[in-house]
């Protein structure tokens, strides 16, 4: 006997959550109501702790992520790291160079009578940084050898220096102290010595006899030795340099007023 199938008979209701008080009222008087379950302490501190998190992903990520959104992220975050460390590494440059000049400058200030020749390197590496020279105290100091062209010397104190074989070429050496230093091969070409010092200086055989400087007014040559009037004479305003009495003839220049 076949066993005929009840299509006449409508499918159970889904059991569904009461939405009003009177559903609710209703499930208690037929017993069928069951309570939702209550939250635990943990819950409830769950969703506090969560609170700024949410604000965070709605205020801050989301739109960060809209506004990289198609872009290549990984490539951002190299570029931001490498101007990054671009910047760190400028920073640290200029700490060196000033540790560099500070370390230099007090050589200088300390190895004035030095004969080592320390103190050269120091001059070179202040001139290097284009660092001023003026008005230095180097009495009586070894400068053999340095390179110092187009260095401001203006006021320093070179008196009784050894500057032997040094390049001073172009150098600006305005009311410079070089009484009795010895300049013997130095480079003077181009040099300017207006008001400077150079008092019973030795200016043997420098390498350009012909070129003492590019400026001689007012600078005090007397007792010089060495000198030529050649080289005098090379230079611009060498009238109004002082003599003494016997050099001042070889030029041709009268003698001093009696003062």
């Amino acid at each position: 006997m076949k066993i005929k199938w009840r299509s006449h008979l409508k499918p159970k209701p889904k059991k569904r959550r009461p939405s009003s008080e009177e559903d609710i009222l209703h499930l208690r008087r037929t017993g069928r109501y069951i309570p939702p379950p209550r939250k635990s302490w943990r819950d409830k501190f769950i969703v506090v702790a969560k609170s700024p998190f949410l604000w965070i992903e709605r205020r801050l990520v989301e739109p960060l992520a809209n506004l990289v959104d198609g872009a290549d992220v990984f490539r951002i975050l190299e570029k931001v790291g490498f101007l990054i460390a671009v910047l760190v590494f400028l920073l640290e440059v200029g700490e060196r160079r000033e540790k560099s000049i500070f370390e230099a400058w007090q050589v200088v200030k300390d190895g004035q009578g030095e004969k080592s020749g320390v103190v050269v390197l120091a001059l070179e590496r202040l001139k290097k940084e284009n660092f001023s020279l003026s008005g230095i105290n180097v009495e009586k100091t070894n400068l053999s050898g340095a390179y110092l062209s187009n260095a401001d010397l203006s006021n320093a104190n070179l008196s009784f220096a050894y500057i032997y074989n040094a390049n001073l070429n172009g150098a600006l050496l305005m009311g410079a102290n070089l009484r009795s230093a010895n300049l013997s091969f130095a480079n003077l070409s181009g040099a300017d010595f207006y008001n400077a010092n150079l008092k019973g200086a030795d200016l043997a055989y420098q390498l350009d006899i012909t070129d003492l400087g590019n400026e001689l007014g007012v600078a005090n040559l007397s007792g010089a030795k060495n000198l030529t009037p050649e080289q005098v004479k090379s230079a611009k305003n060498w009238e109004q340099a002082i003599y003494d009495k016997e050099f001042r003839a070889k030029l041709g220049l009268p003698p001093e007023p009696m003062k």
